[in-house]
């Protein structure tokens, strides 16, 4: 850990800022002169580290652009890629403009664009916090982990925001873990105008529930899925966060970051006409389901770390235990992420038992 701890040093010196004490250090940062020397257990070494610690940073890895961050994933690591918004993988082009419809649909989206099938370019930064979430949070079915690649670094800030949520959980009141530990919830959308022959078409081909109000609008109805995952190698329990109510990611983000304000809303929170129900094991509704949300909201971001992404970086998530979002930046100071995602599973698979 040597050169990790190198890396470290120049990269922390002179950080006097306020919340310098979250970003990402030692040992979640991985170096080349870490992994073993035989190639073929470097896939099981960065899973089995991403699992132990939620996160990991492949740090000084040479590699120039997002085309070589596939190529490593795949060639490198053997890692079986998987698309949580992309199951039919469907060609790059195609893919983003289904985006675009499905953005409309909701009335706000996050501009990621598809260069193919599995590797997306994630939006662009803006003067705003995102909420935390898990990815694909909104599905039974999704990606257990992430791989996120900086292209282009921003000078400053323009960070991604991670969160331990066992270490999250166990900070929240017993009564509160009580409450959500064997809690459901599901997610349904109204669409923002009426839907014409094709916005349908692609809401029925992928496979997402929809029917026809009287008012004329579309409601989607997502997935009925637990709350709280069971982390299936440690058996932590671990909240599956997904959620943009009201202000609470704003006021939760401009309390830890105080040194960012004035923040802007961000967009999908005041746009999107969701619903969201926490409801018991019985299926009977929780009515302090948005309270308990918002304390979870002020939990993650009190326990949030920052990657401070250099050029060049791959940030590995571990989807079931870590919750990430995208910190602001500068709209001077532009970044290039780019995401792929490996390894489906379900989450009514890891049912906390009671």
């Amino acid at each position: 850990m040597e050169a990790s701890k190198k890396i470290m040093e120049k990269f922390s010196e002179n950080d006097t800022s306020p919340n310098a004490f979250r970003y990402a250090s030692l040992p979640h940062i991985v170096t080349p002169a870490d992994l073993p020397i035989d190639r073929s257990q470097w896939k099981e070494f960065v899973y089995e580290k991403t699992r132990e610690l939620g996160y990991i940073v492949l740090r000084g890895f040479d590699l120039d652009d997002a085309q070589q961050f596939q190529s490593f994933l795949e060639k490198d690591l053997k890692i079986k890629l998987w698309n949580v918004f992309n199951k039919l993988k469907v060609a790059g082009p195609i893919i983003t403009f289904v985006r675009r419809i499905t953005d409309g649909i909701l009335g706000a989206g996050d501009n990621r664009s598809y260069i193919n099938s599995q590797l997306q370019q994630l939006g662009r930064i803006e003067n705003s916090v995102q909420g935390p979430h898990i990815e694909g949070g909104v599905y039974n079915r999704r990606a257990r982990y992430l791989f996120m690649f900086c292209e282009q670094a921003a000078q400053n800030w323009g960070e991604t925001g991670v969160a331990d949520m066992h270490k999250v959980f166990q900070s929240l009141p017993a009564a509160t873990q009580d409450a959500l530990r064997n809690s459901w919830q599901q997610f349904e959308f109204t669409s923002i105008k009426r839907v014409n022959w094709l916005e349908r078409l692609i809401l029925t081909l992928g496979r997402i529930k929809h029917y026809l109000r009287s008012d004329g609008y579309q409601q989607m109805v997502l997935d009925y899925i637990p709350f709280v995952c069971e982390h299936p190698e440690t058996g932590l329990p671990c909240p599956q966060i997904w959620a943009y109510l009201g202000d609470s990611v704003y006021s939760a983000a401009s309390e830890t970051f105080p040194e960012r304000t004035p923040l802007d809303k961000e967009c999908m929170a005041s746009t999107w006409q969701m619903k969201w129900t926490l409801s018991d094991r019985n299926g009977t509704e929780i009515p302090e389901g948005v309270k308990l949300m918002d304390e979870l909201i002020k939990a993650t971001f009190e326990h949030s770390r920052l990657i401070k992404w250099q050029t060049g970086d791959i940030t590995v998530v571990d989807n079931i235990r870590c919750a990430h979002w995208r910190m602001n930046g500068h709209a001077d100071q532009p970044r290039k992420i780019f995401q792929l995602q490996a390894e489906p599973y379900l989450s009514t698979d890891y049912l906390v038992r009671t």
